[in-house]
């Protein structure tokens, strides 16, 4: 039952993330700002500006470099961004503005998409898969 539910908000926020026009893979700017040599691909010393990546658990096919689908799929998974949980430093469940402002690509308006001034997990998660201006 909570594999099912999971699965349903997963599909629910994928498609919201795909009518909000989230960049598609040829367009995928952290991709391109990853991609110092501009070569359509990431190798391990490229990847080691962004936190939090494991090099070898993304390069899925262990060609030694990321190609443009492999690195959206370990973005998907979350590898690379910054957890819920460490952006939330008094632990109550939520991320203020404060706790949002040491999250440099964090467009917290954007993201706040109920408009209490704090974002949930689910908020958290789509603003990092979006990756937009700080806000």
């Amino acid at each position: 039952m909570t594999r099912l539910a999971f699965a349903t908000l997963a599909f629910g926020l994928a498609a919201i993330a795909g009518a909000q026009e989230a960049p598609t893979l040829l367009e995928n700017p952290a991709f391109k700002q990853a991609d110092k040599n501009g070569d359509g691909r990431i190798n391990r010393q490229e990847s080691e500006a962004i936190d939090g990546l494991d090099f070898t658990r993304a390069d899925a096919n262990e060609d030694r470099v990321l190609s443009r689908q492999e690195f959206a799929a370990a973005m998907a998974r979350g590898d690379g961004l910054p957890s819920f949980a460490l952006a939330d430093k008094n632990g109550d469940g939520k991320v203020d503005r404060k706790e949002a402002r040491e999250i440099g690509r964090l467009n917290f308006p954007a993201a706040d998409a109920d408009h209490d001034q704090t974002l949930n997990p689910t908020e958290f998660r789509m603003a990092m898969l979006g990756s937009g201006r700080r806000g």
